[in-house]
């Protein structure tokens, strides 16, 4: 090619050229100079080209007077082999793609290829298979010749590669032409050279390949010397680049050097000659492999077997050569093989070097391949500003998760950005604080009593109605009133009278049951729990109570033992009735005097000799009514409760109706993700993308919380039967729930990395162990925040609701499917329950980050992706929520775009930090009167939150000062 000084053609006057060639090709000798003068309209470069071209197209051609084309094989001029060049090829590269130099030195040479040098078999114009018309021959190799010519089809420039006939004879060598083909039409990148097809016309076989326009880095180094150390970073950057992408494809070099390594007139660079490749997953050649000695790795002189490392090490000897200008290795395989050679540091060579350069060159050349760079995009990140994860995704690829886990695409928060997410969190935290009495169930519910007081005084009233207070075994807790609150949230629907109710008088929403058994109650569920209906069962000698928040009976149902039962007639006389009823009728809190008596239509769910019933007024709503049902079996009272007027016996199965829906929707929602998790989980590990450390360390937590759950809130029963199976059932429960992670894991972290590899930067480097680093405090804070937000959001509902509307509209514990407050029983009950939100919320975060992807694979659009996704999330929050809230798709619209925000750019680790703080503040007694007996809970729970943000705060501001002093040190 010609060349003006310093500057290239361009393609458009590489264009022009061809087409002046076509139109001079023909015409007389006397009528080119004139032509070319006036058609190149002084563009000398364009002229030079035409001429070199009817130069190679006639060599008698009269232009030219008394020169003639230097004969191939000339130093100097294209074709032209170096003998002894250093570069030269021992190992049969047969040099892929076709280029032009400036110097003519940038062929694709090899030592055994003397029997094809100085004569070029095809001539300039020759047509080939009625497509390619050869303009001149540019390089040959062992193997070979390359051409350039001109695609009439495309009507571009290519080249052509085609393998001599004596070689072609051979069979083994017919086949390896063919492989190289083949392994590099695997990789496509803009740093690899284009191999375009494989063609057989007649005794001819050939390639067809991408002319590239420029010059080998061999020739350049040869000119220069050495390159500046701008230019190294940026050669450097773009050999990882296409290195990754050839070793994503299971391709190997396994011939990398600067002759092999082409830069075109824009600066780009390319990988060339694939021709002793290998997929790194064929069976491996024996012996010494095929390559040049002074860019081989050690390995490879032992006969081990070639790797992705093996050309991370070549890849460090031709950077090495790039900042020196010498080869780092000797060129004789002799040399080599008689034992490794150690390197002398670039930077003691007296070369200006940045250190993080000399360290990535280093780490590259060290003699053993599993203590080199993971990846040649770890190599990439570890050159002077440059970010593996931005160059992984600029190359089409999908990143590993150790790069990711080192990338520096997003920085933590500033110093000012810290602490104003720290006061943030703090101040919404407060308000959620200072606005709990009015908006949390559990302040408004009339709980002035502990548990252990309500114990105390439901054993007392055993004692009274005659039973024995000794028993084997007792447990008692606090549940969620359901009932009554759908009849306060909605009055107009269950009773006429609508009057505004006292909820802390009524002391109802949140009752405390009591059970007492003759021997040691064990539960009937995996999770080891004992509820007042679970196990449902009765015995004899079981006791069932039901107090309200300031200790008035509700319900008592017992099964006497035979010890305990007497043959006393019933009585019958109004003296005696009073002395049977007015214990339960006094702890109660009602007047027995004031109530008649009606005829009984309630059988209760035990044997009774004699039925009873009451209707009276209600002493704690004036103006309401109420029943009371009993029931007596020889004269002992087994069976007694409190019908108020929000009691109706189409409530059960009213709430059990919207149970069932939302429990549908969710399991179907549940069912169709993990469905959808396993086939993308199928595919990744077919694809070889998946982090299993990762995948396990994860799946392995969430089953440890789990079990730690478990430990603290299961009743543990001295009987070793039922413990053994509680543990066994256990076990079996978190091994299920972590493979159900672990699979969640597998579909949904190779995607992520694929398409948002930024929003999981923190979340990686937490799995591999860096607790401390600034972008994990930075998303634990922001976590943090958001979730507190989203509390604060639902008691805004809460108190709109309060302003606006008639009716009451009290929280619940939201999406747990769980009515009780374990946390009111104790600090272990309470600590169980952190353990236990922390295991729903990686599974809540998962769902939802497997949920968007899903979308986003179907969907094929991520702004469609997200808007299905609030759809769906908006709609599922409030079908469970039904009745709970009242905007509720006001407020689950504003939550499920700010959950599809946290999910698209906020990333893993901030999605699962809010749905915990979420679900620890919702579901924890708090009040603003810390004095209160459950004010322990409480502190519990905002102790957590709080050192969460302390957390947070300290280790994204990572060590740096929040105020910066005006004075530098030493001037005042």
């Amino acid at each position: 090619m010609a060349y003006t000084d310093s500057c290239p053609m361009t393609p458009d006057e590489h264009h022009k050229a061809k087409k002046l060639f076509n139109q001079a090709v023909d015409m007389p000798g006397d009528q080119v100079r004139a032509f070319l003068d006036q058609a190149c309209e002084g563009n000398a470069a364009i002229r030079d080209e035409v001429l070199s071209l009817l130069k190679y197209h006639n060599p008698q051609d009269p232009l030219s007077p008394g020169s003639s084309p230097p004969a191939p094989g000339t130093p100097g001029t294209p074709g032209s082999a170096p003998g002894n060049a250093p570069g030269t090829d021992v190992g049969g590269g047969t040099g892929l793609s076709a280029f032009a130099t400036s110097g003519g030195a940038g062929t694709t040479t090899s030592g055994g290829g003397g029997n094809f040098r100085g004569r070029a078999r095809l001539m300039p114009g020759t047509m080939i298979a009625g497509r390619y018309r050869i303009v001149g021959m540019i390089g040959y190799g062992a193997m070979g010749e390359v051409y350039r010519a001109d695609d009439l089809t495309l009507d571009q420039p290519v080249g052509l590669k085609f393998l001599h006939p004596a070689l072609a004879a051979q069979p083994s060598v017919a086949q390896r032409f063919r492989r190289e083909v083949r392994l590099a039409r695997q990789v496509t990148h803009q740093n690899v050279a284009r191999v375009y097809d494989f063609v057989e016309a007649g005794d001819e076989a050939f390639i067809s390949m991408e002319f590239i326009d420029g010059e080998d880095l061999a020739s350049l180094l040869r000119r220069i010397g050495k390159l500046p150390a701008e230019k190294v970073v940026d050669v450097a950057r773009q050999l990882c680049a296409g290195l990754a992408a050839a070793h994503a494809q299971g391709v190997l070099h396994r011939d990398l050097k600067p002759g092999n390594i082409m830069i075109d007139g824009r600066g780009q660079v390319r990988i060339t000659d694939f021709g002793i490749a290998a997929l790194s997953v064929d069976a491996p050649e024996r012996g010494i492999s095929p390559g040049t000695p002074a860019y081989m790795a050690p390995e490879l002189f032992r006969g081990e077997d070639a790797s992705p490392a093996s050309d991370l090490y070549s890849l460090g000897l031709v950077l090495y050569e790039m900042v020196t200008g010498v080869q780092a290795m000797p060129s004789g395989a002799a040399q080599r093989m008689a034992g490794p050679t150690a390197v002398t540091p670039p930077d003691e060579l007296g070369t200006q070097l940045d250190p993080r350069l000399n360290r990535a060159i280093m780490e590259c050349l060290h003699p053993h391949p599993g203590d080199r760079p993971e990846s040649a995009l770890t190599v990439a990140g570890m050159l002077p500003g440059g970010d593996p994860l931005a160059l992984a995704l600029a190359a089409g690829q999908t990143p590993s998760p150790d790069l990711v886990a080192e990338s520096h695409e997003r920085e933590g928060l500033t110093p000012a950005g810290t602490v104003t997410a720290f006061l943030l969190g703090l101040g919404l935290l407060l308000a959620v604080v200072i606005l709990a009495d009015r908006t949390f169930l559990v302040p408004q519910a009339g709980l002035t009593k502990s548990p252990q007081i309500l114990a105390y005084e439901a054993n007392s009233i055993l004692e009274l109605l005659g039973y024995s207070t000794a028993s084997d075994d007792e447990v008692y807790g606090f549940a969620i009133n359901q009932p009554y609150l759908r009849a306060v949230e909605q009055p107009d629907k269950l009773v006429k009278n609508t009057a505004s109710v006292n909820l802390a008088e009524q002391a109802a929403a949140v009752v405390f049951w009591f059970r007492r058994a003759g021997e040691p109650i064990i539960p009937d569920n995996p999770l080891g729990d004992v509820g007042p209906d679970s196990p449902a069962k009765l015995e004899p000698g079981d006791v069932r109570m039901r107090l309200d928040g300031r200790g008035r009976l509700m319900s008592f149902m017992a099964w006497p033992a035979a010890a305990l039962t007497q043959d006393n007639d019933s009585p019958t006389a109004p003296a005696a009735q009073t002395a049977l009823w007015s214990v339960p009728f006094s702890r109660a809190g009602l007047d027995y005097a004031a109530f008649r008596r009606t005829p009984a239509t309630v059988a209760p769910p035990l044997y009774a000799d004699e039925l009873w019933s009451w209707s009276g007024p209600d002493p704690h709503d004036a103006g309401r009514s109420l029943t009371v049902e009993g029931a007596t079996r020889n004269g002992k009272v087994v069976y007694f409760e409190v019908r108020p007027w929000w009691w109706s016996d189409s409530m059960p199965e009213q709430v059990h109706s919207e149970e069932v829906a939302s429990r549908v929707l969710g399991l179907f929602l549940f069912i169709t993700t993990l469905l959808g998790a396993a086939v993308l989980a199928q595919r990744n590990m077919a694809l070889g993308r998946v982090d299993y450390r990762g995948a396990f360390r994860v799946a392995a937590y969430g089953s440890g919380v789990l079990l730690l759950a478990w430990a603290f809130l299961h009743r543990h029963v001295p009987a070793v039967d039922a413990a053994a199976q509680a543990v066994f059932l256990n076990l079996a429960m978190a091994t299920f729930y972590g493979l159900m992670i672990w699979i969640f894991y597998i579909a949904l972290e190779p995607l992520v990395r694929r398409f948002w590899p930024e929003t999981i930067i923190s979340w990686s480097r937490l799995v591999k162990g860096r607790l401390f680093d600034p972008l994990i405090g930075r998303d634990v804070l922001v976590g943090c925040v958001c979730g507190i937000a989203a509390v604060l959001l639902r008691q805004s509902d809460i108190l709109l609701g309060g302003l606006l509307s008639e009716k009451a509209v009290l929280p619940r514990l939201p999406f747990m499917g769980d009515t009780r407050f374990f946390s009111l029983l104790g600090p272990g009950k309470t600590l169980g329950e952190i353990f236990a939100y922390q295991f729903v919320a990686i599974r809540a975060g998962l769902l939802a980050l497997m949920l968007m992807l899903l979308l986003r694979v179907a969907l094929r659009s991520k702004y469609l992706a997200g808007l299905a996704f609030c759809v769906i999330v908006a709609t599922t929050f409030s079908v469970m929520a039904a009745g709970q809230m009242y905007m509720p798709w006001l407020v689950n619209i504003l939550m499920a775009l700010a959950l599809a925000t946290l999910v698209i750019r906020g990333g893993a680790l901030q999605v699962i930090v809010t749905c915990f703080v979420f679900f620890l503040l919702m579901n924890s007694p708090l009040t603003a009167q810390l004095s209160r007996w459950y004010g322990g809970p409480a502190l519990v729970a905002l102790g957590t939150v709080v050192a969460m943000l302390l957390f947070g705060f300290f280790t994204a501001l990572a060590g740096r000062p929040v105020f910066r002093t005006p004075y530098a040190a030493g001037t005042l």
